[in-house]
């Protein structure tokens, strides 16, 4: 009549491990959506949300000083009577429904240190690219960063599922908007950049090679200095899309970077040259030390050498120094 003391699920006091090792407070588990735009997101780990807090009013602030609202300078002519009424406005604004915003953070799981910022779909308006170019430019201009944990901002303009046939779909779409063809159009220089973030296995040079045959003449490569960078991320089962303007001049839309000086970055660029220059090579009594700092189960005796014994094992250093003792 004692009762069964365990847990549920069988682990003792009940308590499932799982938290432990997986990061999932305040996700939903779903991977980045599909047919979403927006932008992704580098940051210290840990400060994913405020990160994306702070980048979503920068960006408001870019796409209102792009494209400013006509509704917003009407209100402001105005002046409002009734207090009653202009309280009334500003609570349904605040209850105004999270799915009908500009921008969102998207509850995702692509790993730690990674976020993704939803931007509505709409036919007018500045896009994810073009507002994050704005938002480098103005990064470098005035030399400060919208947020002091954020790293790459890079924009989305398409995801897809992670596949060669569904990539190569969206890479026609994304390369006949941006890459026109015929007579009279300007030659751009461009590049296709790859990456991959745990992800099923892609041939790397494949995947490039498939997306740089689709961009028509005069348009040609560049890999130093390009014109439109077409980036290509494999995140889990999702792939993010986009065509990026002046990506390698830009610091590879790095805020960080950006927000240096040239002297900073220069000196920054240097010290890790060097850093990477006077890095001592290990030595051989070093490397063997390391080897032997791990216990490994003792391997058997090697079978005796004999005539009939195809291929020998080849014998240990000590085998070696007791044949030079003999002789």
């Amino acid at each position: 009549m004692g009762g069964d003391k365990r847990g549920h699920g069988g682990g003792g006091g009940g308590k499932s491990k799982r938290g432990k090792y997986m990061d999932n407070r305040g996700k939903s588990g779903a991977a980045i959506p599909h047919n979403t735009r927006g932008f992704f997101l580098s940051c210290e780990n840990g400060k994913e949300a405020k990160t994306a807090h702070q980048m979503i009013g920068a960006l408001k602030e870019l796409h209102e000083e792009l494209c400013p609202s006509k509704t917003k300078e009407e209100e402001s002519k105005e002046e409002v009577a009734d207090i009653q009424a202009s309280l009334a406005s500003e609570i349904a604004e605040l209850k105004e429904d999270k799915g009908k915003a500009l921008f969102s953070k998207l509850e995702h799981q692509s790993g730690k240190g990674l976020c993704f910022i939803k931007m509505a779909w709409s036919e007018e308006g500045p896009t994810p690219s073009e507002l994050a170019l704005k938002l480098m430019e103005d990064i470098k201009s005035k030399r400060e960063r919208k947020s002091r944990f954020c790293m790459r901002f890079v924009p989305v303009e398409h995801t897809c599922y992670a596949s060669k046939e569904e990539i190569s779909k969206a890479a026609d779409d994304l390369v006949a908007k941006h890459f026109a063809s015929g007579e009279g159009v300007t030659p751009l220089k461009f590049s296709v950049m790859f990456e991959v973030r745990a992800s099923g296995p892609f041939e790397r040079m494949e995947v490039i090679d498939m997306v740089a045959k689709k961009v028509p003449a005069p348009h040609t490569v560049d890999l130093t200095n390009p014109d439109r960078t077409i980036m290509v991320s494999c995140v889990k089962s999702v792939c993010l899309l986009s065509v990026i303007t002046r990506y390698n001049e830009l610091c590879k839309y790095n805020c960080n970077t950006l927000a240096m000086t040239d002297e900073e970055r220069e000196a920054m660029i240097k010290a890790s040259h060097n850093q990477c220059k006077n890095k001592p090579a290990p030595k051989i009594e070093e490397a063997k030390e390391n080897s032997t700092a791990v216990e490994c189960p003792a391997a058997p005796d090697p079978a005796p050498v004999s005539e009939t014994s195809g291929v020998n094992p080849v014998p240990d250093e000590e085998t070696f120094i007791k044949k030079d003792e003999k002789a």
